[in-house]
């Protein structure tokens, strides 16, 4: 009785988790998304004020999942659902309803983790979610980066094991899709999900409720397989089909719901896969080359000055910005106006406004600048050549069957 009380607990704890997904992918659901999120982003900041005391209000735009909004919701979660599973268990007429209801909660949380596994999928098998490289970064240190900043480094750096990380994330997606399937689909959904939760949890990735918790289903729908996969794997003892819930009798009926399952599946992967080159594809085909692009090394730097102030190297990379490294490691943030033909260089600082800096360039030869003019009070002189990055190790180092010794720089 209490095993079965769990387990209604945590199948309506994870269909309150899971909305309004899957269904908001649809065009017509939208409205509904955005009237849900407006009704969250009413109670649960009351709950944590009036209930917890603690200020639980969301904070858009900050790339995070672990706000403190979202762990007032989640306990939100914990409560409402422990209520309904208890009224869930009282009287037979509310538990045959419970038993009536309980494949198509199953379908929907399949439905939710394969659409996830969608997501996460597609924007790495085209990179988006882990970018290449840029310039600012192959010339930062390692202790300049934040642990999530050097994992986003890493898996930036090969495209291809982006690509086949996420290639697994889909197929475990795809698997759900078929009910006759869905174990071996949330199997894998766990070894791919147990990766993210562990690089989050270490890295401090601010996603780690959703990976867990998305972790946490793909083990919630493998669960009735684990007797099984004990006596096969463990035990050697040979075992029973698992009957898979069903949705209708009629078994036209029952091929029509999958077909859904299958069509609506099929759709949101597309979708997503779509996005993810349409913007890929935007990021590659846009003039993103500003005059002058590249990595420079500056040779001399006059009239002399202190580490703090002097500069090492200076990227132009997109147009209208300007990157400044300092002798001592920090980054400079620029604002950049370039005019090419009348020789013009400005400097707006991105953090104040109100300093400027005007300067003269003259190229020598297309590897070879020289900036003069005024800069903080005085006249400067900033001679510099350009790096070629594409023969930096992390870039030129290419993938070889027969290798010597370790090159592990």
């Amino acid at each position: 009785m209490k095993r079965a009380f769990v387990s209604r607990w945590l199948v309506v704890y994870f269909v309150l988790y899971a909305l309004p997904l899957p269904f908001d992918r649809l065009p017509p659901a939208r409205p509904v998304e955005m009237a849900y999120e407006r009704t969250m982003q009413q109670i649960v900041p009351w709950v944590g004020k009036e209930l917890l005391g603690v200020d639980a209000t969301v904070r858009g735009l900050t790339r995070s999942g672990d706000q403190l909004y979202y762990y007032v919701q989640l306990l939100l979660f914990l409560v409402v659902s422990g209520l309904i599973a208890v009224a869930l268990s009282l009287g037979a007429g509310a538990w045959r309803r419970y038993e009536r209801l309980y494949p198509w909660l199953l379908m929907y949380l399949r439905l939710k983790l394969a659409t996830s596994m969608f997501f996460y999928g597609a924007f790495k098998v085209f990179p988006r979610q882990f970018p290449p490289l840029s310039l600012t970064r192959l010339v930062e240190s390692y202790g300049q980066s934040s642990p999530m900043g050097l994992l986003w480094n890493f898996m930036g750096a090969s495209p291809a094991y982006e690509a086949f990380v996420g290639t697994l994330e889909m197929a475990g997606g795809f698997l759900l899709l078929f009910p006759a399937l869905s174990s071996a689909g949330a199997l894998l959904c766990c070894a791919t999900l147990l990766n993210v939760v562990v690089t989050n949890l270490c890295y401090d990735v601010p996603v780690k409720l959703h990976a867990i918790h998305l972790f946490a289903l793909a083990a919630l729908l493998a669960a009735p397989d684990g007797r099984r996969l004990i006596d096969v794997l463990l035990l050697n003892r040979p075992t029973t089909p698992l009957a898979t819930p069903r949705l209708f009798r009629r078994h036209a009926l029952e091929r029509t719901a999958l077909a859904v399952q299958l069509i609506f599946g099929t759709y949101v992967a597309a979708l997503y896969l779509h996005r993810a080159h349409a913007t890929v594809a935007s990021r590659e085909a846009r003039p993103h080359r500003t005059p002058f692009y590249g990595i420079w090394f500056v040779d001399d730097f006059s009239p002399a000055v202190a580490a703090e102030t002097r500069w090492h190297r200076v990227i132009f990379e997109k147009p209208g910005e300007l990157t400044v490294q300092l002798l001592n490691g920090e980054l400079l943030e620029f604002r950049l106006g370039l005019d090419v033909a009348a020789k013009r260089l400005v400097l707006r600082r991105r953090n104040d406004p109100t300093w400027t800096s005007e300067l003269t360039l003259v190229a020598s030869d297309p590897e070879r600048l020289v900036l003069t003019g005024s800069m903080d009070g005085r006249t400067v002189q900033v001679a510099m050549h350009r790096i070629d990055e594409t023969k930096l190790p992390l870039l030129s180092r290419r993938f070889r069957w027969v290798s010597e010794r370790a090159f592990d720089r």
